[in-house]
């Protein structure tokens, strides 16, 4: 498959996985919320929605990490192969559940429908221990994917026919549950003249029904969006050749859609989940001073937990990115053009780190229950949004940066000889722009400041577009050079030894970068979606939020312990500054023992 589809799939998946965690997020919080009014029907759709919630989150790792760069990391080694076996497990595990609660949510209005009113006095520990079992049968069938890591000898037909076969009873289940229900409305409604005097229970009948509609829908487009995945997946195990890739790439597709149209269902009908999105709404546009004291309701010590960790990390961050500006400045004729980005990233990570204290000292801590907007003429709060408009810049130009050194790799594997004869001024150049687009993403940061008329909202949703963009750019990338990297073929001969040697070199880079890249997205995507989502849903409680925030310092820490790891050039370098580091207390003692018999020698001879 060409290199446009591969990117048009690869960009389709990833738009989808960021749909599916923020849609499914807000609707585990809009239920949570309304639990008091809800039943036991609504925790099992809560855990579907976690289903999905992992399915997205482990798509997009799987495509973005695993699968890039298993075949180039050492195909043949066990590391990789349980890494990917792994990865793997956790999706068949979301995946299948996923289905299993489809299955379980046909049986309890199976259960509501021919049974009313053994259904509205059932207790709460049956809805638990059901869930409970789903659970415990896709970690079943999860796990067999780890005894095929230790087990060779597990036969994979036999694995994938026993996966399926549980896939297909669900659907058997859902099928016959549905129809037994479709039966009974037909028998409800030839006999309604019967019931004229049960008004009470017949509403309680009506609603059970109008709630079995809705689910009917949701599991029928969830099976619709599943089934073609399912024949496709099965038919593969059998026959590799006979089904094309891009037909791999739709299923995929449709695949990741079934856990993305839950929640636009329950949106149009589900008049609970409406209702509740409406309240969510007009509590947030009508009463924004309390919006501070419902979000920050936690305890001091908890609070102060939070700001230890982060003023630690600021801490680590400001030393560690401040040695690797300096090893990557004594190192830039080794490293040469690609050192200049590494250098202006560790220099954005330091501006997180420093400006993260002050922040926490004007603001979070003076004002951990404070509320409403910021004055113009309160000096703290300018302090604080002005710090913050920084922070926002170099966060953002750092996610800037590792897209802009992703494309750098793949123009350095696609066209080795022409990224070994560019021009530094082409490097400068994209620099120059990188900073550009932070400092106009911190600068409408300020906006609310002194144009009151531009909302919050707005900001962080174009911020948050600038971000996503980034992070196609950096999963494409580094997609396209696993594909170059599967095509291309072992160079033979002695005239291209030296130019295999730079392009295993290149390689390598490659590889240490893309680390980089994936650690800083795994600890930068919750706080993606914590924020966003808390523009429009107060449901997330304040110790969610500062953990989120926690990861996100975490994505500026990360780089230099990824450096010493993987980079034997800021290894030389550390082992370097350590030798002249002992020479120098070797020269100091020296130094004073001459000193020391210098001044014994007028002593002695007065």
């Amino acid at each position: 498959m060409s290199k446009a589809f591969n990117f048009v799939f690869v960009s389709i998946c990833l738009l989808e996985a960021v749909v599916i965690i923020v849609g499914n997020a807000l609707t585990f919080c809009v239920f949570w919320s309304q639990r008091p009014r809800l039943k036991g029907t609504y925790y099992i759709l809560m855990n579907l929605a976690v289903c999905d919630f992992l399915v997205g989150l482990t798509e997009t790792v799987i495509l973005a990490c695993s699968e890039k760069f298993r075949e180039t990391t050492a195909p043949n080694r066990s590391g990789g192969e349980n890494v990917y076996g792994f990865w793997q497990g956790f999706q068949t595990f979301s995946s299948i559940t996923s289905v299993f609660f489809l299955a379980l949510i046909s049986l309890e209005r199976v259960y509501a429908v021919l049974y009313p009113l053994r259904h509205r006095v059932a207790n709460t520990s049956a809805y638990i221990y059901s869930i409970i079992v789903v659970w415990a049968l896709g970690i079943c069938l999860a796990g067999i994917i780890f005894l095929k890591i230790y087990y060779a000898n597990i036969n994979e037909i036999a694995f994938v026919l026993s996966t399926h076969l549980s896939l297909f009873i669900a659907l058997l289940i859902t099928c016959a549950s549905y129809i037994t229900i479709r039966y009974r409305l037909r028998r409800t409604a030839s006999s309604s003249e019967l019931v004229e005097g049960r008004i009470h229970n017949q509403l309680s009948v009506e609603h059970s029904l109008r709630l079995s509609r809705t689910l009917l829908v949701v599991v029928a487009v969830s099976l619709i969006l599943w089934l073609p995945a399912f024949f496709v997946y099965t038919a593969r195990v059998f026959c590799l050749r006979c089904i094309p890739e891009p037909a791999v790439w739709v299923v995929k597709t449709l695949h990741l859609a079934n856990s993305m149209v839950n929640p636009f269902v329950y949106s149009f009908k589900m008049t609970v989940f409406r209702d509740a999105l409406k309240k969510m709404w007009r509590k947030r546009r009508a009463n924004i001073e309390i919006k501070q004291p419902q979000k920050d309701k936690m305890s001091e010590e908890i609070a102060l937990i939070f700001i230890a960790i982060y003023v630690v990390e600021a801490a680590i961050i400001v030393i560690g990115n401040t040695f690797t500006i300096f090893v990557f400045w004594t190192q830039r004729f080794c490293l040469k053009r690609t050192c200049y980005l590494l250098i202006n990233l560790a220099v954005c990570d330091l501006l997180v780190g420093i400006t993260e204290p002050i922040i926490l000292g004007v603001s979070k801590f003076q004002g951990m229950t404070a509320a409403g907007r910021r004055k113009k003429g309160n000096m703290k709060n300018l302090l604080s949004l002005l710090f913050t408009s920084t922070q926002v810049l170099a966060f953002a130009t750092s996610v800037f940066f590792l897209a802009l050194i992703s494309l750098e790799r793949v123009y350095a594997v696609l066209w080795p000889l022409r990224h070994r004869v560019a021009k530094t001024s082409l490097y400068i150049s994209s620099i120059i722009l990188v900073w550009a687009g932070g400092l106009c993403l911190g600068g409408m940061s300020l906006m609310e400041l002194y144009y009151p008329a531009v909302k919050r909202r707005n900001v962080v949703v174009a911020t948050s577009i600038s971000l996503f963009i980034s992070l196609v750019i950096i999963c494409a990338s580094y997609f396209t050079i696993r594909t170059r990297l599967r095509s291309r073929k072992p160079a033979s001969g002695l005239m291209v030894q030296r130019n295999q040697k730079f392009v295993e070199k290149s390689l390598r880079h490659s590889r240490t970068f893309f680390v980089v890249a994936t650690v800083s997205l795994v600890f930068w995507l919750p706080a993606f979606a914590v924020n966003i989502t808390k523009e429009f849903c107060l449901c997330f409680p304040a110790p969610v939020i500062w953990f989120a925030s926690a990861l996100r310092l975490a994505n500026s820490m990360a780089n230099p312990f990824v450096y010493s790891l993987r980079m034997p050039l800021f290894k030389d370098a550390l082992t370097k500054l350590s030798r002249r580091r002992e020479r120098n207390f070797e020269l100091r003692s020296v130094r004073k023992s001459i000193a020391a018999n210098v001044n014994q020698g007028p002593s002695q001879m007065l």
